[in-house]
């Protein structure tokens, strides 16, 4: 009825896609809901004009987002010793359209000026843990002695992972000292 793959289906349940205006127009129409429930708050005009027509006002008006995500922090092992993930969540941010429904996704707050002027310390990192990290892409490693940091993804080679750091330059950890790597899509500053 969409003239899609499973495969997108797949790929949109993982979040590693997000789904057009026209699609949550479509979905909308199938399932008799209003499509601004298929995307985040801030597409309420573009889905307007999809759905509706230029200008229009939507009959039914958009559900409020109130998914929620744990905020993280890093603290310092140390007086200048490395980075460690805390365990506990320091509250809730309310999800960017793109990690709405995102299983474990979270906002880190940046800990250090390791990646100035990319990103700064305080700003809200927002963090996806099952997209695949492509070079060039920010990234939070966290490895298996509960350690962690920032980096710009390099690749792997060799059995290792390369990042690097605007302050550090390149570093390079052997993959079975990695515990994760998860790939920062987006940023804002803390609220």
């Amino acid at each position: 009825m969409t003239d899609t793959t499973q495969s997108n289906y797949a790929k949109l349940e993982r979040g590693e896609r997000r789904i057009s205006p026209e699609w949550a127009a479509k979905f909308g129409k199938i399932l008799g809901k209003d499509p601004a429930l298929f995307l985040g708050k801030g597409d309420r005009e573009i889905i307007n004009a999809v759905a509706y027509g230029r200008g229009a006002v939507a009959p039914i008006q958009a559900v409020a987002d109130t998914t929620a995500i744990p905020i993280r922090n890093f603290s310092f092992l140390g007086k200048t010793g490395p980075l460690a993930l805390d365990p506990d969540s320091a509250g809730t941010y309310p999800a960017p359209h793109y990690l709405a429904g995102v299983k474990d996704a979270y906002v880190l707050v940046m800990p250090d000026d390791s990646m100035m002027p990319r990103y700064r310390p305080g700003q809200h990192l927002h963090i996806h843990p099952r997209r695949t990290a492509s070079p060039g892409a920010a990234v939070v490693v966290m490895l298996k002695d509960g350690t962690g940091m920032v980096a710009e993804f390099g690749g792997w080679a060799n059995g290792s992972l390369l990042v690097s750091t605007y302050a550090d330059g390149e570093r390079e950890f052997a993959a079975d000292d990695i515990e994760a790597v998860h790939i920062v899509v987006g940023s804002q500053e803390a609220l």
